[in-house]
């Protein structure tokens, strides 16, 4: 009998590429101060940490007295414009689909704000059962800490050395590994793959559909 298997995924990056409504937020965040504008490339390099720290990475050469007002700027304009350009990476619908098929349960952890987590979720993963998306929640470690990926994997009822942990970041990476989960990357993400690689990843996507025929495997190999 095969062991269950299964799923949590990263979301900027990994499912969704957020990239241009991130920069277009930070970009009115921070213009007003006489920063930027930043370049797409230039905040890439800022994501994946929460928050708190793009913010802080953004505006790190200015040295405001507090980054308290930018971050009550950024938040209020990214809710009204979160999903102006956001969309799936191409190739996830079919891979979705061909996991939920599977039973395999999934579940999305980000280090985005968990308002903004959910409603990214709700509008444009509502086709497939995610049993649980969960972004940075104030008071709690955010990613690599192990903590909340390990809760998730009990929410799914998963043991967490049978949970595929998926990003495109060394965040990512270091969170699988802390968690004893088997740590996936992606090569279409935020981050090089050199990075990935270097961070821990012990599979490697070109493709989403790929991600399903590795399930596929390892469901195969516990028959």
């Amino acid at each position: 009998m095969s062991k269950p298997l299964g799923l949590i995924l990263d979301l900027d990056g990994t499912l969704v590429d957020t990239l241009a409504d991130i920069a277009a937020a930070l970009n009115h965040t921070t213009e007003p101060e006489g920063f930027g504008p930043m370049s797409l490339a230039e905040v890439r390099k800022h994501v994946g940490d929460g928050l708190d720290n793009l913010i802080a990475r953004a505006v790190s050469d200015h040295k405001p007295k507090t980054v308290e007002p930018l971050i009550r700027r950024f938040r209020a304009y990214y809710a009204e414009h979160l999903l102006d350009e956001s969309v799936l990476y191409p190739g996830w619908p079919t891979a979705l689909s061909g996991i939920a098929e599977l039973n395999v349960p999934m579940a999305v952890l980000s280090n985005k704000p968990d308002d903004f987590t959910k409603t990214i979720c709700e509008k444009l993963l509502a086709n497939w059962p995610v049993v649980h998306a969960e972004g940075q929640i104030d008071g709690v470690p955010i990613k690599p800490d192990p903590t909340r990926a390990l809760a998730i994997a009990d929410i799914l009822g998963i043991d967490p050395t049978r949970v595929m942990f998926v990003g495109d970041s060394e965040v990512d990476m270091q969170t699988a590994v802390n968690a004893k989960m088997t740590p996936v990357g992606v090569t279409w993400g935020f981050r090089d793959r050199r990075v990935v690689i270097e961070s821990g990843a012990r599979q490697l996507l070109e493709e989403p559909v790929e991600l399903l025929r590795l399930i596929q495997a390892s469901l195969a190999d516990q028959q």
